[in-house]
């Protein structure tokens, strides 16, 4: 095995290598995807799926009621998911990325309902916790705890939280380990990429021991499983999976 691909036991990453990475994958790459394929084509139609199989769904009970939603992103990256939600009252987009924001920034510069903020997660984001307290309708968080140690984690949960109102719906987006154990990539060379990578892929039961906490706190979970088709993976090691909380009074 490669000594940059660790299975079993927790190794560490480095969170400002992978700040790095992304900053480099967006200012080298005009047409670039936060879901990280090469193929156009299958970024296109995974997009398309996830928005079927659980985006559109999201907020379905806000909708019924006419509730104008307020939506947090969470490791927004370049704004992939801001075009489905320019309705929304609000929607904050916060990465750790600086040029991810920039693009997103120019991509929906003339929404004015639309705002995005480079902060590193989940450390800054005291800073704005303030401000939006309780606020968030909907959370997105897709895509980003692959690029957080575990003690980030329990710290990010607690902070997901605040920013939570009574009735919000949270939505998370993960890869996951198919190994039965957790695989760590650090600074590991990707072909694909042209790049060195790092990623915590955990295993289903791993995140799920993680989630414990929101249960803590009245969230139930509404929905579960795994994201992709067949068609869709081109993966052998890993596979997306997501999850629905919510909580309602």
């Amino acid at each position: 095995m490669s000594i940059n691909r660790f299975k079993k036991g927790k190794h560490k990453i480095y969170q400002e290598k992978v700040e790095s990475f992304f900053d480099s994958q967006v200012q080298n790459n005009n047409d670039f995807s936060s879901n990280l394929q090469k193929s156009k084509k299958l970024s296109s139609q995974r997009d398309l799926n996830e928005y079927g199989r659980v985006i559109s769904k999201l907020t379905y009970k806000f909708d019924k009621l006419n509730t104008k939603i307020k939506v947090l992103d969470l490791g927004c990256g370049i704004g992939r998911l801001a075009k489905y939600f320019l309705n929304s009252e609000i929607y904050f987009g916060i990465d750790f990325s600086e040029n991810s924001i920039e693009f997103a920034k120019q991509k929906f510069k003339k929404n004015q309902n639309i705002i995005f903020s480079k902060k590193i997660i989940p450390q800054e984001l005291d800073l704005i916790i303030p401000k939006h307290e309780g606020n968030f309708n909907v959370i997105l968080i897709s895509g980003l705890m692959l690029y957080m140690n575990d003690e980030l984690i329990k710290v990010f949960f607690k902070k997901i939280l605040k920013f939570a109102s009574n009735e919000c719906v949270i939505y998370f987006r993960e890869p996951v380990s198919l190994l039965w154990e957790r695989l760590t990539l650090k600074d590991h060379f990707s072909d694909e990429l042209n790049s060195k990578y790092s990623a915590i892929y955990r295993t289903v039961n791993e995140y799920e021991v993680f989630f414990k906490y929101l249960t803590l706190n009245q969230f139930i979970c509404h929905d579960c499983g795994e994201l992709l088709g067949e068609e869709l993976k081109n993966r052998i090691e890993t596979s997306q999976y997501f999850w629905v909380y919510n909580r309602y009074n």
